[in-house]
């Protein structure tokens, strides 16, 4: 729970200060998170401990600094703009861990086994901050604790989950934000922790903030845009802070959107067997250099392929999200096979 003294943090030096106590229980991810700084997105744990824990402390910049000279530094990601100008880069070395670092958005250090990460926090919006922290430095913890990390959306529609994924701007966090006008409970915007090892594959509710399009939000009804939950902040998109589903439900359904550029109906086609393509590329984290990482995905796709649906989706052009939500929904419950 939030401390009264601590939900407005205070900045140093143009980074949030180093909070004293622990302020923040909460979970996401298929994680267990103890912060020493309240996290607004992060929903409030409910239930027994589930056994994967990850500890959040901020730190002082230099602390980080003297924290982060790794002995064989490997660089595994580094994203630029076209004019040159860093937008994030991710480092690891075998001892220390992982270093994420994106300019005004933050700097983490997460250890080898994902249980602790260390942070420095810029003095930005509080919404800001966060989209790193749920959208690379969670999942990377996440997936370092052996679960899998997909880039996708995800309901829970009648006890069980549908996952959603396609490339960025094909549409699934909108497909997603529809079916709760239909009844559905938000599981995650973009990314999806799933479990296997189990009879069935698990889906794991993510962070409570989701990043929609204005036009869909003013399309949905007043219920569900109350479901939604208040504005946090705006981008290309605006950011909300939803109420996300705290059950861990079995994966019923994978749907793969893709938009095609001549008119039609929208077509939902069984993939039978399953293309592993679909389902090995939609790994989030696959810069990770452990080969028993590579494996741990095979073999959840595996289970995935066995257990639950797959489905390609085939949008033509001009049709909107809500008439995507219908023809999913309909198939879901078996009206559209």
């Amino acid at each position: 729970m939030l401390s009264r003294t601590a939900t407005d943090a205070a900045v140093t030096g143009g980074s949030v200060a180093v909070a004293s106590e622990q302020v923040w229980r909460g979970r996401a991810f298929g994680l267990d998170v103890d912060a020493s700084f309240p996290i607004s997105g992060l929903p409030v744990r409910e239930g027994e401990p589930i056994g994967r824990r990850v500890s959040l402390e901020l730190i002082e910049p230099r602390e980080l600094d003297r924290l982060w000279r790794p002995g064989r530094k490997t660089s595994l990601l580094d994203r630029r703009d076209p004019d040159g100008r860093l937008v994030m880069s991710i480092e690891s070395d075998t001892a220390l861990g992982f270093r994420i670092y994106a300019p005004r958005y933050g700097r983490h250090v997460i250890s080898p086994d994902g249980r602790r990460v260390r942070s420095v926090l810029p003095r930005v919006a509080p919404w800001r901050w966060q989209r790193l922290l749920f959208a690379q430095v969670l999942p990377l913890a996440t997936s370092l604790q052996g679960l899998g990390v997909f880039h996708a959306s995800a309901v829970a529609v009648e006890g069980t989950a549908l996952a959603f994924i396609a490339t960025s701007g094909t549409g699934k966090t909108s497909l997603a934000v529809h079916l709760v006008d239909r009844g559905a409970a938000l599981l995650t915007d973009d990314v999806l922790a799933l479990e296997g090892g189990g009879r069935k594959v698990l889906a794991h509710h993510g962070a409570a903030f989701a990043g929609v399009a204005q036009a869909e939000l003013d399309a949905v009804s007043p219920v569900a845009r109350r479901q939604l939950g208040a504005v946090a902040g705006k981008t290309d998109k605006v950011l909300v802070t939803p109420h996300v589903s705290q059950t861990s439900v079995s994966l019923r359904a994978v749907y793969f959107l893709r938009r095609t550029s001549k008119p039609g109906a929208i077509v939902i086609a069984r993939s039978d067997p399953p293309d592993p393509l679909l389902l090995l590329s939609a790994n989030f984290i696959s810069y990770v250099p452990d080969p028993s990482h590579l494996r741990s995905h095979l073999d959840l796709c595996a289970q995935i392929a066995e257990t639950a649906g797959v489905y390609r989706v085939e949008i033509p052009v001009g049709t909107s999200a809500t008439a995507v939500a219908d023809a999913v929904l309909a198939h879901s419950r078996g009206e559209g096979e």
